[in-house]
């Protein structure tokens, strides 16, 4: 599935999320299931749902939490 992202360098450097990490795993296969799953990690969200395993952010070290992204843009 296409897919583009972009975010501030500040984005980054709150979120905990290695631009390079993330650039390394651009040729990787994704599908919408990844989608679902990385949109509740970047907005901090709580879901019986959510698995971490699919998520591209968590595997390019995602730590912070929600307040620390905004606070960041």
């Amino acid at each position: 599935m296409p897919m583009i992202f972009w975010a501030k360098q500040g984005w980054y450097q709150g979120s905990g999320v290695s631009a390079a990490c993330l650039k390394k795993n651009a040729g990787h296969s994704y599908s919408h299931d990844n989608l679902f799953h990385s949109l509740p990690g970047v907005f901090d969200v709580q879901t019986a749902e959510y698995r971490k395993k699919q998520d591209i952010f968590a595997t390019a070290a995602f730590k912070a939490t929600a307040q620390q992204r905004l606070q960041a843009v």
